[in-house]
């Protein structure tokens, strides 16, 4: 048994599929009116749900639905809910965690995993410093899933089948409560038909406003101190003596008021004011702006409310991206049909774009490129080079599948299916590199504040990612105010530091022969 706690050995009124681990559920734990409260209170704040693999968090390809976190006491309901819940646990309600809602669409699943953590890992006892182990799953469905949802227990040959109201409840660990019991492993099957809600409690061995203190472990500590760094010092290996008198440059995000330290960096090349590049970035203000722009078509149709992508839906089997402003790298963002439309509730930071028609494949897959743009002293030139991320399943049509539609992460991995490549790799690289250039010209009307800020002293640099549609023609999909550079060592070698390289000799009056210089306005090409 736990130090603090003793785990039940029954549960009055439920129905037990397995004993050692316990294995149970218990119908009608709650009425219909509190499992629709708990969904429309989760259904704006949901996210794409992360697995707990490293400091933040990660988005793992074994899940593929959406969370959201609810405090007990969000309201009265949910506050007497958790209590319920904590009394037919026989645990005091102090040591769970919030209440997490989770949604899964047709397709979407939680493949086979543990609930409780491995506490001789850095992992274990970092997601378990505050309430120690979790012991106890409850976990409530709360709708009727047309098919599929179940949860499965491979080890033990059993599952629980979601019903409106059904808590489920298994133990996690072994009897002393510190090590994983093997055979809790367990899984959310594939939603096959319909969608499937539901959410949470986990019960910990101690209260959680209370810090446990673990056994030191060896850990791997990894810090991102300046996200281009170690690129730029190879830029200028090959730059040294490039200027004189010497120049100071900074590629410096001021995010959060982070002001430069510029003392004795004179003369310096700096980036031009993150409040005015900012507005670029924000994915909903650069729609609003390209059609007040008459610029609607450089980019995929956008829509600020459900029921405007409802007029605009051609077909019930249209797919739609519901997308966070503010987020990007496929973080927070899912697709549906326009079908699934009238269930949908966009959140404060959300809105829905839809899907590029007729979009260019890479080998079957969809694939998004990156291209890079500066501007300097009111002028836009453009890299001659780019990156191109090829998605790692098959492109289906009408597909709502994030690994086919969204997901790109996961290309440093040796195994990774998702692949980066230069962009000088495309067999029409010189029609696809002149589109691009189209683009940018066209785009300059939604670049003029940045021009008129930039100067000798102020440069921006930005990423466009783009998606082609098979007749060549690029659709603006984000704008990446400040990009990271955290690519593959083949892609740092080939792109980013010549990148950088002739940044470096652009902005110390040197030649720059793969930055390409376009023409000011109003002046042929």
């Amino acid at each position: 048994m736990s130090e603090h706690i003793a785990l039940r050995r029954a549960y009055p009124g439920s129905f037990v599929l397995h004993e050692e681990p316990m294995v149970a559920y218990i119908d009608n734990v709650l009425d219909a009116t509190e499992c629709r409260h708990v969904i429309e209170l989760a259904r704006e704040r949901l996210s794409r749900a992360l697995v707990s693999e490293d400091e933040d968090g990660s988005i793992s390809a074994g899940r593929t639905g959406s969370n959201a976190w609810l405090p007990h006491n969000t309201d009265a309901v949910t506050l007497a809910l958790c209590r319920r819940i904590a009394q037919i646990v026989g645990i005091p309600l102090a040591h769970a965690e919030a209440m997490q809602v989770v949604h899964y669409g047709s397709g979407q699943e939680y493949r086979p995993h543990y609930d409780a953590y491995d506490l001789n890992t850095p992992r274990g006892q970092r997601c378990c410093r505050r309430g120690g182990q979790r012991m106890v799953t409850a976990l409530v469905y709360l709708n009727e899933v047309e098919q599929g949802g179940a949860t499965h227990f491979p080890k033990l040959c059993c599952q629980v089948v979601a019903r409106p109201g059904r808590l489920a409840l298994f133990h996690n660990c072994r009897n002393d409560g510190t090590e994983i019991h093997p055979d809790s492993l367990h899984a959310g099957a594939p939603v096959t038909r319909g969608e499937k809600w539901a959410f949470n409690l986990w019960f910990h061995a101690h209260p959680m406003n209370g810090l446990q203190v673990f056994p030191a472990v060896a850990r791997v500590e990894k810090y991102r101190i300046n996200r281009a760094r170690e690129l730029f010092e190879a830029a200028m290996t090959a730059l040294w003596d490039l200027a004189d008198p010497p120049i100071g440059f900074s590629y410096w995000d001021e995010y959060g008021g982070n002001a430069l330290d510029t003392e004795g960096l004179t003369p310096l090349r700096r980036l031009i004011d993150r409040r005015l590049t900012n507005r670029l970035a924000d994915k909903r203000q650069l729609a609003k702006s390209l059609q007040s722009l008459g610029l609607s078509d450089c980019a995929p149709t956008s829509c600020f409310s459900v029921d405007e992508a409802l007029e605009q839906s051609a077909s019930p089997e249209a797919v739609w991206f519901v997308k966070n402003a503010y987020k990007s790298g496929g973080q927070d963002m899912r697709c549906l049909r326009s079908s699934d439309l009238p269930e949908c509730v966009l959140g404060r930071d959300h809105f829905l774009q839809a899907e590029v028609g007729d979009v260019e494949l890479w080998e079957s897959c969809k694939f998004t490129t990156r291209a890079y743009l500066v501007v300097w002293n009111g002028e836009l030139f453009v890299y001659r080079d780019g990156l191109i991320v090829v998605h790692g399943l098959p492109y289906r049509p009408g597909s709502t599948d994030y690994r086919v539609q969204i997901d790109h992460a996961g290309y440093r991995e040796p195994d990774s299916p998702i692949r980066m490549l230069a962009l000088r790799r495309h067999p029409a690289y010189e029609v696809r590199f002149a589109a691009i250039v189209t683009l940018v010209e066209r785009l300059r009307p939604l670049l003029g504040e940045c021009l008129r800020a930039s100067a000798r002293e102020c440069y921006a640099l930005f990423g466009l990612d783009l998606l082609f549609r098979q007749h060549g023609d690029p659709q603006l999909v984000e704008i990446n105010a400040m990009p990271n550079f955290i690519h593959t060592d083949e892609i740092n070698e080939t792109v980013n530091i010549p990148l950088f390289q002739c940044l470096l000799q652009l902005l110390s009056d040197g030649p720059q022969f793969d930055l390409l210089r376009l023409p000011p306005a109003g002046f042929p090409g």
